[in-house]
């Protein structure tokens, strides 16, 4: 397959325009008209995950965490552009999911509550989407292209799609849109020289950073750290509170989340997953009663890759999906 084509599944199931406004998500390095067979899938490049990749012949890597971050200045062989430079030279091909693989179902949180059988899960931190409620007139004259918007508009996520006719024939649909497909929907429909309006609104996504849910059943602190163990490439992990707490319903930020832990608690989470958690943020949680658990950054989103590969699976099995097995997790216990 084309790099370029399975750029364009890769898009569809990990949509750039969710990442947070300061992330780098996407394509970053290589050549679009690539022949890919086999990727690699990683949390961050390293020299480690891409001699792996190397050795396992690949031609692209999907990394979970940007490589390229930060502005480069310049692309040679040493420094911060070291790992850039020899992907070009090594004709290795990037692509990144980051925030936007952290907020959709199927992503980082979601499948980590999904591991944990949390019921009734829902964002911790919902995604505001905007979309454009449209009006769309197909006069009498143009009826041979109704059956085109009574079917699946192909390319569009058309919602609340209706029609009725007018007393003159003519047939309107309304329907909603996101809206970042507003632009190339309505010139689809210019095009043919159909009259269309818009109005824009916003709701509140199924979509979003962290996940809350409950347990069918409560456990203590102590089984829910020994619960994580089991699930998550660790072997040891820091908590915060008294273990034999009852836990019932239970909030996750995997990655980075030690500021959400008031949000957590104002939702009535009685335990808080995240990484990253620092001194102080673990003081003020304990003395409100909640009970937190650092299985650490890596530790957190490991996980995502099985679940990543299953989603590409699900839309294209023509390129070959491995794993990294390297981790690259930078800290070492004594």
């Amino acid at each position: 397959m084309l790099l370029r084509s399975f750029i364009h599944i890769l898009d569809s199931i990990t949509p750039p325009h969710l990442a947070e406004s300061w992330d780098n998500v996407g394509f970053q390095i290589g050549d679009p008209n690539q022949e890919v067979i086999k990727a690699l899938l990683c949390l961050e490049v390293t020299s480690s995950t891409l001699k792996e990749a190397q050795e396992k012949g690949a031609e692209l890597i999907l990394s979970h965490h940007p490589l390229l971050f930060h502005p480069l200045k310049q692309v040679v062989r040493q420094g911060s552009s070291l790992l850039a430079y020899q992907m070009i030279e090594q004709k290795i091909s990037l692509y990144v999911a980051h925030t936007n693989l952290d907020v959709i179902t199927g992503g980082v949180a979601s499948y980590l509550a999904e591991l944990l059988e949390l019921k009734e899960t829902r964002p911790l931190i919902p995604l505001e989407e905007e979309f454009a409620d449209f009006t769309l007139l197909i006069p009498p004259s143009q009826a041979e292209i109704l059956p085109l918007f009574e079917g699946k508009l192909e390319g569009f996520e058309v919602s609340h799609l209706r029609k009725w006719e007018t007393l003159d024939s003519s047939v309107i649909f309304q329907g909603r849109i996101p809206l970042e497909s507003w632009s190339s929907f309505s010139h689809f429909c210019q095009s043919m020289g159909l009259e269309i309006t818009r109005l824009i609104g916003k709701e509140k996504s199924l979509q979003g950073l962290g996940r809350i849910g409950t347990l069918e059943k409560s456990i203590t602190g102590r089984q829910l750290v020994q619960k994580l163990k089991k699930i998550l490439p660790i072997h040891q992990l820091r908590y915060v509170g008294d273990p034999r707490k009852k836990i019932k319903n239970l909030a996750l930020l995997p990655g980075s989340g030690g500021g959400y832990w008031e949000r957590a608690l104002q939702m009535g989470a009685q335990a808080f997953i995240t990484g990253d958690i620092k001194h102080h943020t673990a003081l003020d949680a304990e003395a409100k009663g909640l009970f937190l658990v650092d299985p650490g950054h890596y530790g957190s989103e490991a996980i995502v890759l099985e679940s990543w590969a299953k989603l590409i699976q699900k839309t294209t099995k023509d390129v070959h999906l491995v794993i990294s097995q390297i981790s690259t997790d930078p800290f070492r216990f004594a």
